[in-house]
């Protein structure tokens, strides 16, 4: 079976490189692991402030992982193509604007699946089927 095309939000990846909860960074990483990733440049840049705000990683030691995090995932560019479509989605699903940001990105990409904690489960927004990694 080849690997998925799957779109990461920032709290995969958080888990991923977070010590406090050890089953949850266990399955982020198998999903990291067992498909071709893709993630934003507003998952990145989330992923740096969690770090360096509450998880107390210094600038050094986040560099490292964004190095790490690019070897085993793409990065989608936020333009604004992708602003448009997710003020579009926001219009007609409600959701907060950084989800329809990150539901757009993955829309782009042509993701078939978005895993993140923060939507319902097996939602299909966009034709991006909504899958929690952690459940």
């Amino acid at each position: 079976m080849s690997a998925k095309k799957v779109f990461i939000d920032t709290n995969v990846l958080v888990y991923a490189y977070s010590a406090k909860d050890t089953i949850k960074k266990e399955k982020a990483i198998a999903v990291l692991n067992a498909n071709e990733c893709l993630v934003s440049t507003q998952v990145l840049n989330e992923f740096c402030n969690v770090c360096l705000k509450k998880l107390g990683f210094a600038a050094e030691i986040v560099q490292n992982i964004i190095e790490e995090i690019l070897n085993v995932c793409s990065c989608h560019i936020v333009n604004h193509e992708t602003i448009k479509h997710a003020l579009s989605l926001q219009a007609s699903c409600g959701f907060s604007y950084y989800d329809c940001l990150i539901v757009a990105s993955a829309g782009e990409c042509g993701c078939q699946y978005l895993f993140t904690e923060d939507l319902t489960d097996q939602q299909i927004i966009d034709k991006v089927i909504i899958k929690n990694a952690f459940s």
